[in-house]
């Protein structure tokens, strides 16, 4: 992506707060396989998944302590 302008950097939505974010160097090899936007929402996707797995396949929700 050497020499491209700002604006005209790809862009996503991510799957998690539907919000568009632009390609980053950090994400240069790997771009094809960037679905969220930060180390934030990737967390929350995943322990809203694992909570949904819980209350479908489960007959009782385990107890977390926080």
């Amino acid at each position: 992506m050497k020499g491209v302008k700002k604006q005209n950097l790809p862009q996503k939505i991510c799957a998690t707060c539907g919000r568009s974010f632009t390609w980053r160097k950090k994400w240069e090899k790997n771009w094809e396989d960037v679905k969220y936007c930060s180390e934030r929402c990737k967390k929350k996707r995943r322990h809203r998944n694992l909570y949904t797995y819980a209350t479908t396949h489960l007959k009782t929700i385990p107890k977390v302590i926080y």
